[in-house]
């Protein structure tokens, strides 16, 4: 697959995210973060990533994760963007399909802990807990529950108090882990807290 000369470079990594090989779209996402810093590549070039991710291979939307990580915390992902990786964030860690490739969820919590708190609460609310918030309750089997929990702390995490403060549903959520019956369920909150604290304090 070539690409012509004369083309900008933000237009040839367009052309290869839209007609290269496996080979040059890795190319592509794991430079992702200096392209961002061209102008109109969030428009250009991320969209065209982040809309076609959720179809390709879980090789793939693993590299978009550990692509995505620093360009976020830089503040190099527009709202509209950072959105759309919140949603695909989710949509990903709640797939019971991928609870078995540990590496692909880590890279993705990383993800979801950042960007909850790059866009609105509002959105984070309607569009991220809200799709999560049944995965703790008692009717779910450990498993799901398990997830559920790690969803809800890594969202509140990446909130810190904004989220408490805008989100009631979220507190709520943190204190039911918190007061499970099951020991280990509820130590997930123990732990959380400990942590948030020790890391509010270093602030």
């Amino acid at each position: 697959m070539c690409t012509k000369e004369d083309m900008t470079e933000l237009k040839r990594c367009v052309h290869l995210m839209k007609k290269g090989y496996e080979v040059q779209k890795l190319s592509v996402i794991n430079n992702i973060e200096r392209y961002l810093k061209e102008p109109g590549a969030n428009d250009e070039l991320f969209s065209i990533i982040i809309d076609s991710m959720l179809d390709w291979d879980t090789k793939m939307q693993k590299e978009c994760a550990s692509s995505f990580i620093s360009p976020l915390q830089a503040g190099l992902v527009d709202k509209k963007n950072s959105e759309k990786v919140a949603v695909s964030a989710v949509t990903i860690l709640i797939d019971r399909d991928n609870w078995e490739n540990q590496e692909l969820l880590d890279y993705w919590f990383q993800v979801l802990e950042v960007v909850v708190g790059q866009v609105d609460i509002k959105f984070v609310s309607s569009q991220v807990i809200a799709k999560v918030k049944d995965l703790p309750a008692y009717k779910n089997e450990y498993e799901v529950r398990k997830m559920g929990n790690r969803l809800v702390l890594t969202i509140a995490n990446g909130l810190g108090e904004l989220g408490f403060d805008k989100d009631p549903c979220l507190w709520k959520l943190v204190m039911g882990i918190c007061e499970d019956s099951n020991y280990n369920l509820r130590r997930d909150g123990v732990i959380f807290f400990k942590e948030y604290i020790s890391k509010r304090k270093e602030e």
